[in-house]
């Protein structure tokens, strides 16, 4: 290469290594610290050319967006393609079977290899290909690329700029650490055994927390239709005559929207709850939840008190109408302004109503008038006001408050038990951060050193 030239092999040698200062982390002695751009080429896609668009139906040239790259491959239920004019136009922009991708746009850092049965797929101008790679391979650099370690530095590259794209140089400039080939397979085959051991465990979480959603469903479903007491109405003769009432007439106070501050405004000082803080009608521990200052007579307006209901106004539609009762308030706390907040009268027992409204027919009630927009639906305070409420006496909403109780705490025992996913990323990010530090019991310190390998890409390159 014309840059070489003029250069002694030692030199090269001195430029490929990184200084022992800026290494991040200790790597066992016959592995090296070293850049991409040592053993590797970055390469950037192509937008589509001007006044060419996607074809109807298939063609022999795919061209994968961001959005198709996910989970370490393409998914390809959703691909666009190119017509033969277009692809000749934007040729030089495709990627094999043996390159990595990353995407520079939108979600950042986002790794993976094309399929074998999409090689030479063009490759958008959102992400690009690491490519040519010499004294590696493209399952090691994916992996190595995944652990936090990579990810922070890609983080601190993009800190540094105000730039919304990696730039392709950053991504040279990486440090990583480059253990001899036969160990890189062998941490590959590691980590594959691994993350496969992984998959299948939160394959398992998944299919159990389904189970467990569906069955409470089902039990609340019951118990807001009348058949979860039916025995108690027999052995207490009371009759079956609930009341459909407004939530409107059941509320003293509210709905009222909550408080909207600045970014600027969080730090110290009150509790805030936040649609982020409460979900299957919990609020989180109190002590996690952030902290916002406050201003005049803003903590009289917006401050909760117990027996409060909070209700998510907006959000996607999944998330749209979640509530949450407020108890055991320990200190002085407001709401954001996504949520409302609403005071019952004396008719309803606020626990009933919260367990009614985090039923399938309560959330069904609370998202009826929804308003859609890009990504998220809303609700307004005349949309809650407007819910419809199956109102039995108090004694029996007292009954179906401690049957319910019983039940789904049984039950929450058992997804206490499965609610291991944050675990199990935790999990997979260990692998990799020991994976490239040596520290799966793969390496072989009588092996020969990584330098050679260097060495050799230098040689071959000059």
């Amino acid at each position: 290469m014309s840059k070489n030239k003029g250069k002694t092999a030692e030199e090269l040698l001195q430029e490929a290594l990184v200084p022992v200062e800026e290494q991040l982390y200790p790597i066992p002695e016959n592995w090296v610290w070293t850049k991409i751009h040592v053993i590797a080429e970055v390469k950037g896609g192509k937008r589509l050319p001007a006044g060419h668009e996607f074809v109807e139906g298939t063609t022999d040239h795919a061209y994968l967006r961001v959005v198709d790259l996910k989970e370490g491959t393409v998914l390809d239920h959703d691909l666009k393609y190119i017509s033969k004019e277009t692809h000749q136009l934007i040729s030089r922009y495709i990627i094999s079977n043996d390159d990595v991708y990353i995407s520079i746009a939108g979600t950042i850092g986002r790794t993976g290899i094309v399929p074998k049965h999409l090689d030479g797929s063009n490759l958008t101008e959102n992400a690009a290909k690491i490519t040519n790679i010499k004294g590696s391979f493209n399952k090691f650099i994916h992996f190595l690329l995944n652990s936090i370690e990579l990810k922070n530095q890609i983080d601190l590259s993009m800190k540094a700029t105000s730039q919304p794209k990696l730039a392709l140089h950053r991504i040279q400039d990486l440090k990583i650490p480059l253990p001899p080939i036969n160990e890189q397979r062998r941490i590959v085959n590691k980590i594959e055994i691994l993350l496969n051991k992984i998959n299948q465990a939160k394959q398992l979480i998944v299919e159990a927390k389904e189970t467990f959603e569906l069955r409470r469903a089902a039990i609340l479903d019951k118990a807001f239709r009348g058949e979860l007491t039916a025995n108690w109405r027999m052995e207490n003769d009371v009759d079956f005559d609930w009341e459909l009432r407004k939530l409107g007439d059941l509320v003293k106070e509210g709905p009222q929207n909550g408080l909207y501050k600045p970014k600027n405004a969080y730090g110290d000082g009150t509790l805030i709850v936040r649609i982020d803080s409460f979900y299957s009608g919990e609020i989180k521990e109190w002590e996690t939840l952030k902290r916002l200052h406050l201003e005049g007579n803003e903590l009289n307006l917006y401050g909760l008190d117990n027996d409060d209901v909070i209700i998510n106004r907006v959000n996607s539609i999944e998330y749209l109408g979640k509530s949450a009762l407020v108890r055991n308030l320990v200190e002085p706390a407001v709401f954001e302004s996504n949520v409302m907040r609403l005071k019952l009268n004396d008719k309803i027992i606020p626990e009933f109503l919260i367990l009614y409204l985090n039923s399938f027919k309560g959330l069904e009630e609370l998202r009826k008038n929804a308003k859609h927009a890009v990504n998220q639906a809303s609700i307004n305070q005349q949309d809650v006001k407007n819910v419809s409420v199956p109102l039995p006496i108090k004694e029996e909403q007292i009954e179906i408050i401690r049957m319910l109780n019983l039940i789904l705490n049984k039950e929450k025992l058992a997804r206490d038990c499965i609610d291991l996913m944050e675990k199990v990323k935790r999990l997979e990010s260990s692998i990799l951060s020991k994976a490239f530090r040596g520290e799966l019991g793969t390496n072989l310190s009588t092996e020969e050193n990584a330098i050679e390998l260097i060495s050799n890409i230098l040689v071959k390159d000059t």
